[in-house]
């Protein structure tokens, strides 16, 4: 992280062990970020030097994220958390090339 307007301020990192879409809170007041499979979240620390205290999971789950998306959540402005989750995979479908066939086989209706 850096501080703007004046980037030459200083740079921290907030993460220990990595994480990708960093977004604010509403409030300004908590960094939020992904690793891995969990949200994680920084509340920032008031006054000078900067400080934050220690990121921490917030929730975790599987959803979706893509290449396509600046990043794969958003944040309302009540704090609450806008995710995707993917869907169920579809259900196997097994074809059957000449069913009727293999149905005489297993089912001879001759004779009856």
């Amino acid at each position: 992280m850096s501080s703007f307007p004046d980037v030459e301020a200083g740079r921290w990192q907030v993460s220990s062990s990595g994480g990708s879409f960093p977004s604010w809170s509403p409030d300004g007041e908590e960094l939020y970020y992904m690793r891995g499979k969990s949200m994680m979240g920084a509340r920032i620390v008031s006054g000078r030097p900067f400080r934050w205290n220690r990121p921490e999971a917030l929730f975790e789950g599987d959803y979706l994220w893509s290449s396509n998306f600046s990043r794969p959540y958003d944040v309302a402005p009540d704090g609450r958390f806008l995710m995707i989750k993917p869907i169920d995979p579809a259900n196997k479908i097994v074809v059957v090339e000449n069913w009727s066939e293999e149905l005489k086989t297993l089912v001879p209706t001759e004779g009856r």
